[in-house]
């Protein structure tokens, strides 16, 4: 479940980068990433958690995704001049 956040968000930026290909350095990433079929990976482990017995607090799920988020945000951030 701890790549779940990392997936989801690689897929939303190759969604958002797909139109961007032509002549970029980062092509293969863009493509692999922006791929349905990675996009249904990261669905199906996002559907494993929601339908997982196993009892967690829900509240410190919600926290752990939105950390494991800022963390990803802030490793892009720290080597992008955005």
């Amino acid at each position: 479940f701890a790549k779940t956040p990392c997936m989801r968000l690689y897929s939303w930026i190759g969604k958002s980068l797909s139109n961007k290909i032509l002549n970029n350095p980062y092509k293969e990433w863009i493509i692999t990433y922006s791929d349905e079929k990675f996009d249904n990976l990261a669905k199906s482990l996002e559907n494993l958690i929601d339908s997982s017995k196993e009892r967690y607090d829900i509240n410190q799920a919600n926290y752990l995704y939105k950390r494991a988020m800022q963390l990803e945000l802030d490793f892009f951030n720290a080597y992008s001049n955005y």
